[in-house]
């Protein structure tokens, strides 16, 4: 039994079946383009939004692992910055 809300009515019921079953959705992702990123980089508002779009693109981090570093994280080297880290996760290789 699957629990679906009629759209017109906005009434729930029970029905036997799914009816999305039958609905087939593939999704493929894909990176962005170079083009699409600096659109995207440069829609940010400010500059701390275009800094984490930058060290995104740049590392491959997740969201949350730019969002933790810390200025304590950091040595400063003239122009370069490095981030020293300890990733609480054990990440092995893909398998293929």
């Amino acid at each position: 039994m699957v629990l679906v809300r009629d759209g017109s009515t906005g009434v729930f019921g029970l029905r036997s079946y799914n009816p999305l079953v039958q609905v087939e959705v593939e999704i493929e992702p894909s990176p962005l383009t170079q083009m699409e990123y600096e659109t995207l980089r440069d829609a940010m508002p400010t500059m701390r939004d275009q800094l984490v779009c930058r060290v995104l693109r740049g590392t491959g981090w997740r969201i949350g692992e730019v969002l933790a570093c810390q200025v304590r994280h950091m040595a400063f080297n003239g122009p370069e910055v490095a981030l020293y880290l300890s990733l609480s996760k054990l990440r092995t290789p893909d398998l293929q």
